[in-house]
C-alpha cells in the first residue's frame, strides 16, 4: 500500500496513461490558434469525441465545429515515408464519421509532436484499399507529418467549408422534400397511433415531408410499430434512411438507403431524387467520395431533377433574385416570372406543400411591389407640391385607393396561407408565411409613418397588443425555422425581428437579436446578411438610413449632377406621371430634366451661384405644360446678372452666360457635396 502523507485514507491513484492524456490535451490547446478556433471539451458522456473545434469568424462564434478524437502515445517509430501509424477501433472511426468535420489527433510525447488527420480522408483511403474495412476490429490511421502553425488556417477554411456545405445540402433537401404530398397536421397528437396499418399509411403518404419538417424522431417511433414485411420494403427503408440521415447517423442511413435502391425504379420522381441526394450525402460524410465528387453529384442530380423539384428550384432562384433586385424594371419582370411559375405549379400534379410554398413566395413579391407603389404615390405627391400644384388629384387618389385595395387582398391571402400552413403542420411553410406577412406589414408601417412625417402629422399609435402579437409571430417563425433545421431561415427571422423592434423604438433589443446570429451568418457565408447586420449594429441600418434621408435629405444638386442618362430618363418619366401629362410630351420633359442636370453639374464644378431660369407660364395650363421647350436664361444669384436673350437650348445659354459674366469673377465658388444627415 502506498504511503498516506495527508492522512486522508485510501484515494484513487493516477496512472501514467491518465497523465499522458492530460499532457496531450494541454499540448493540443496550446497548439490551436485562439483567433481561429474555440476549443470545447466534449468528454462528458464520452463515446469517442474528446474535443470540438468551433470556428471563429473574427470575434464571433459560428457553431460550425470539427469533432476531435485525441490520442497520446510514447511510441516514436515512424514509417519509411515519415508518417506515423496508430491503430484505433473500427467502431471508434465509425462513430466519429457521424460527427461534424471529424478529425483525429495524436500527440507523440517523447517528440512533443502533434499530428492531425481528417477522419473522412482516412476512411476514403481505407475504402480504396479494402472496401470491407468496416468488418475489421481495428484499423490503422496514418498521420503524415507534424502539424505546422501555418496549417491551422487551412484547417479553419476546411471546417468552415464543410459546415457550410452540410447546411446548404440539408436546406436543399428540406426544400426539395416540400414537393412531397402531405395532407395531415404533423404533431405528436395526430401521430399518436398504435396500429401497424395506421403507422404504415402515415409513413407511406407523409414520411418524407414529416422528416423535412423536423419530425425524424416521430418517424422512427412509427417505424417500430411496423410489421416485419412492411419494415423490409424498399420505400420504408428509404424513409428510415432519411430519418437517420436527418439525425446525423450516416452509417445506419447508408445501410438503409443502400437496401432501398432495389426498389428505386418503383419510386416516384421526387423520392428518386431525394434518394440519390441522400446516398451521395452519406458517401461524402462517410469518406467514400471527396467534396469535389459530392458537388459534381449534386449538379448532376439537379440537372436531372423531376418537374416538381425543378419548379421548386426555379421558385427559390426567382425569390432570391427578386429580393436582391434594385432596378424597378427588372423587379417587375421577376414578379411576372414568379406569377407565371406559381400558376404553372398550381396546375401541376404535385403535393399541396409545393403549391403552398409557391403562393407564399408570390405573396412576398406582390407585397413588396405594393409597398413600392405606395411609396411612389407619396413621392409623386411631393413632386406635385414642388411644382406648386395640388397633390391630391383624382389620379393620385385613385392610385392610392388601388394600393389600399391590394393591401387588403394581400392581408387576406396572408392569413389564408398561414392557416393552411398551420393545418399542414409544416414548420418551414409556417415560418415562411409568418415572415412574409410580417415583411408586408413592416413595409406598410414604415411607409405610412413616413407619409405622416412628410406632411407634418404625428404618426398614429400602434393598436393595443399589436407589438406583442408581432413579436410572438416572429419569434414563433424563428423557432419553426430552427425546428426544420433551416439555418438561413433562422438568420432571416432574427433580422426581421430586429427590423421590427427598431421601427417600433426598441433598438437595444433589436441589437441583441442581431448579436446572437452574426457569428452564425459569418460562419455560413451569408455575406448579404452579414453586411446588413454589421451596418445595423454600427447604427447604419436600412431603416436608419431611410429615415435620415427623409428628415435630412441630401443635397439634391449633388444627387442630380451625378445622375446617369438612364437615371435622368427615369426621373423624367416620374415627372411626367406626377404632372399627369400626356405621353407625347415625354421628349420635352426629358430635355427639361437634362437641362436641370447640366445646371447642377455647373454648380458643383463651376460656381454655386449659377442658375438656369425659364418662363414658367406654360405650367399654368395643362394644354401648354411642357408642350414645347420653354425659353431659358442664365442667372447669378450673388451678383444678380442675367442673360439678355432667352433661348431654349440650355448648353448655348450656359456657355454664353459664363463667357459674359463669370470669366475673371473672384467670387466663383464650386458647391461642396453634402450627404444625407449633414
Amino acid at each position: 500500500m502506498s504511503p498516506d502523507p495527508l492522512g486522508l485514507g485510501p484515494l484513487p491513484q493516477s496512472d501514467s496513461n491518465d497523465e499522458l492524456q492530460q499532457r496531450s490535451l494541454v499540448a493540443f490547446r496550446v497548439a490551436v490558434p485562439t483567433n481561429l478556433f474555440l476549443v470545447r471539451d466534449e468528454r462528458v458522456d464520452d463515446k469517442g469525441v474528446d474535443l470540438a473545434l468551433e470556428v471563429k469568424a473574427g470575434d464571433r462564434f459560428t457553431n460550425i465545429r470539427a469533432q476531435v478524437q485525441l490520442k497520446a502515445t510514447r511510441e516514436t517509430g515512424l514509417n519509411t515515408d515519415g508518417s506515423f501509424s496508430f491503430s484505433v477501433a473500427t467502431s471508434n472511426l465509425n462513430y466519429l464519421l457521424n460527427g461534424q468535420c471529424p478529425m483525429y489527433g495524436v500527440w507523440i510525447a517523447p517528440r512533443n509532436e502533434l499530428r492531425l488527420v481528417w477522419a473522412r480522408d482516412e476512411a476514403r483511403r481505407l475504402h480504396a484499399v479494402n472496401p470491407n474495412w468496416q468488418e475489421q476490429d481495428t484499423v490503422t490511421l496514418r498521420f503524415p507529418r507534424p502539424t505546422r502553425p501555418d496549417e491551422w488556417g487551412e484547417s479553419h477554411a476546411r471546417v468552415l467549408r464543410e459546415g457550410r456545405l452540410h447546411r446548404q445540402s440539408h436546406d436543399a433537401l428540406t426544400r426539395a422534400a416540400t414537393a412531397a404530398p402531405i395532407t395531415l397536421g404533423v404533431n405528436p397528437t395526430t401521430l399518436a397511433v398504435t396500429a401497424p396499418d395506421q403507422a404504415s399509411e402515415i409513413l407511406t403518404e407523409h414520411g418524407l415531408a414529416m422528416i423535412s419538417g423536423g419530425n425524424a424522431p416521430l418517424v422512427l417511433d412509427l417505424v417500430r410499430l411496423l410489421q416485419n414485411e412492411v419494415r423490409a420494403l424498399p420505400h420504408t427503408r428509404f424513409i428510415v434512411g432519411y430519418a437517420h440521415y436527418a439525425q446525423g447517423d450516416y452509417f445506419t442511413a447508408r445501410s438503409e438507403l443502400g437496401r432501398a435502391t432495389s426498389g428505386r425504379d418503383q419510386f416516384d420522381p421526387v423520392d428518386r431524387y431525394v434518394l440519390d441526394a441522400l446516398l451521395s450525402g452519406c458517401d461524402y460524410r462517410l469518406g467514400r467520395i471527396d467534396e469535389i465528387e459530392f458537388r459534381d453529384a449534386q449538379r448532376r442530380q439537379e440537372g436531372a431533377a423531376p418537374p416538381s423539384v425543378a419548379a421548386q428550384l426555379r421558385l427559390d432562384r426567382l425569390r432570391t433574385e427578386h429580393l436582391r433586385a434594385h432596378d424597378d424594371v427588372r423587379r417587375i419582370e421577376l414578379l411576372t416570372e414568379l406569377r407565371r411559375t406559381t400558376d404553372a405549379i398550381q396546375a401541376m400534379s404535385v403535393g399541396g406543400t409545393l403549391k403552398l410554398e409557391a403562393r407564399v413566395v408570390r405573396l412576398y413579391a406582390e407585397g413588396a411591389e405594393n409597398n413600392f407603389a405606395f411609396l411612389n404615390g407619396i413621392c409623386r405627391m411631393q413632386m406635385r407640391l414642388g411644382m406648386g400644384r395640388t397633390p391630391l388629384t383624382p389620379a393620385v387618389l385613385s392610385e392610392l385607393a388601388a394600393v389600399q385595395g391590394e393591401a387588403a387582398r394581400l392581408d387576406a391571402e396572408a392569413f389564408r396561407l398561414i392557416g393552411e400552413a398551420q393545418t399542414l403542420g409544416h414548420p418551414l411553410l409556417i415560418a415562411d408565411a409568418l415572415c412574409t406577412h410580417a415583411v408586408i406589414l413592416l413595409g406598410r408601417i414604415v411607409d405610412s409613418r413616413t407619409q405622416a412625417t412628410l406632411f407634418g402629422r404625428t404618426p398614429p399609435p400602434f393598436p393595443a397588443g399589436f407589438l406583442d402579437e408581432m413579436d410572438r409571430r416572429l419569434e414563433h417563425a424563428a423557432r419553426c425555422f430552427e425546428r426544420a433545421g433551416n439555418t438561413e431561415g433562422v438568420v432571416r427571422a432574427a433580422i426581421l425581428l430586429a427590423d421590427w423592434m427598431e421601427v417600433t423604438g426598441r433598438e437595444m433589443l433589436a441589437n441583441q437579436h442581431l448579436e446572437r446570429v452574426l457569428g452564425l451568418a459569418r460562419g455560413m457565408g451569408y455575406d448579404h446578411y452579414v453586411e446588413q447586420i454589421e451596418a445595423a449594429l454600427a447604427g447604419d441600418s436600412d431603416y436608419r438610413r431611410y429615415t435620415n434621408r427623409v428628415m435630412n435629405p441630401p443635397d439634391l444638386d449633388a444627387e442630380m449632377a451625378a445622375m446617369s442618362d438612364e437615371d435622368v430618363r427615369r426621373y423624367a418619366l416620374d415627372c411626367l406621371t406626377s404632372a399627369e401629362l400626356p405621353a407625347e410630351r415625354l421628349p420635352v420633359v426629358e430635355r427639361e430634366c437634362f437641362s436641370a442636370r447640366a445646371i447642377c453639374q455647373e454648380k458643383m464644378n463651376w460656381c454655386r451661384h449659377l442658375e438656369l431660369f425659364q418662363d414658367r407660364r406654360h405650367q399654368l395650363s395643362p394644354a401648354t405644360h411642357y408642350r414645347t421647350d420653354p425659353p431659358r436664361v442664365g442667372h447669378c444669384t450673388l451678383h444678380r446678372h442675367q442673360s439678355g436673350i432667352e433661348y431654349p437650348d440650355w448648353v448655348t445659354v450656359i456657355t454664353a452666360f459664363k463667357s459674359c459674366y463669370c470669366v475673371g469673377c473672384a467670387d466663383r465658388s464650386p458647391k461642396p457635396a453634402r450627404t444625407a444627415g449633414q
